[in-house]
């Protein structure tokens, strides 16, 4: 005598399963793209996501069709497509994504019909699909609420971007002072990278592209040391970036610091993944343009790893106009 279905999972018939299954899919993905932005910390960006994977195999399971892979490749076409016309990205996902995807789908799909065949009741599958989706939803949640870390350094080092000054050294300084009040630097010269020595620039995050005062012919340089390097413009420090401990702007947000906390002190702030959608490494940044008129501030990093103050104009080698709304910190 063969046993039948009973009446609760004959109602999950296949077009009701593809269709539950490709409607927790599209959540998925629309949880992907809403925890782009507020997810900060790495290690709960990585959770959300892996959890989102395991929710779009999950829904894979439950449709237990081929036709849900059929409707997943177009999807990844067009993703492809539009990476930003970039023709190594485009290659990569040909070459290598799309087939691990269409792979794991595939996988999957196997198994939710092996899983049916076994009697796995659908709604088991589509109950773990929403709460894995819920998990990921908690994790930006989570991510939301926790409190930004703020440091609070003795003998603080102050990346004064009003004043433009930082350990005696003043915006437009001549690059004789500096090597009288700091000593010479392990490297100089114009072809020197940005970031301080024996540190990694696309670890401590900073500008992708700024400029310093000068036209025509302006000679730049680069004077690197330990901690901190100095960018100067025909013979006068333009800017400098930091990695210190100590190192702080008088809202109080500094090295070590949560990018949170920058959101709170610089309304202002541009907070971003920078070389997203490139070639390149991506790392957190927060930039605030024209901090004052003609000079860039800008963080690097996640908890903060680098403070970066740029003159990007003769302007802003002077006093500072139209600084940027802040909120002080209150101490203690």
């Amino acid at each position: 005598m063969s046993a039948s279905a009973g009446p609760t999972e004959r109602r999950w018939h296949a077009g009701r399963r593809l269709s539950v299954a490709v409607a927790g899919y599209a959540v998925a993905v629309v949880v992907w793209v809403l925890l782009q932005a507020p997810l900060d910390e790495p290690l709960l960006r990585l959770l959300a996501h892996a959890a989102l994977v395991f929710a779009v195999l999950l829904a894979a399971a439950l449709a237990a069709s081929w036709w849900f892979l059929a409707a997943a490749i177009p999807i990844l076409a067009v993703s492809v497509i539009s990476a930003d016309g970039i023709l190594a990205w485009a290659i990569f996902g040909a070459v290598i994504a799309a087939p691990v995807v269409v792979g794991g789908l595939a996988a999957a799909i196997a198994a939710g019909r092996w899983a049916r065949r076994r009697g796995v009741p659908a709604q088991t599958l589509a109950v773990a699909t929403g709460g894995v989706i819920c998990f990921a939803l908690g994790i930006g949640a989570l991510d939301a609420i926790r409190a930004p870390v703020d440091k609070h350094p003795d003998n603080p080092l102050i990346v004064d971007w009003r004043k433009g000054t930082y350990e005696g050294i003043a915006l437009r300084s001549s690059t004789e002072r500096l090597v009288a009040k700091l000593g010479r630097p392990q490297k100089r010269g114009t072809n020197e990278s940005a970031e301080p020595i024996g540190e990694d620039y696309y670890d401590i995050g900073g500008p992708t592209a700024f400029r310093t005062p000068g036209r025509g012919e302006t000679k730049n340089e680069t004077l690197r040391y330990k901690r901190r390097a100095f960018f100067a413009s025909d013979g006068r420090i333009a800017g400098w970036v930091t990695t210190s401990q100590r190192a702080e702007t008088p809202e109080g947000v500094g090295v070590g610091d949560s990018r949170e906390l920058i959101k709170q002190r610089y309304p202002q702030a541009n907070c971003y993944t920078a070389n997203e959608g490139s070639e390149y490494v991506t790392f957190p940044l927060c930039e605030i343009r024209a901090v004052c008129r003609g000079r860039l501030l800008a963080f690097g990093g996640d908890p903060i790893k680098s403070i970066w103050l740029i003159a990007e104009t003769t302007t802003g080698w002077g006093p500072c106009r139209r600084p940027t709304q802040t909120n002080h910190h209150q101490p203690g």
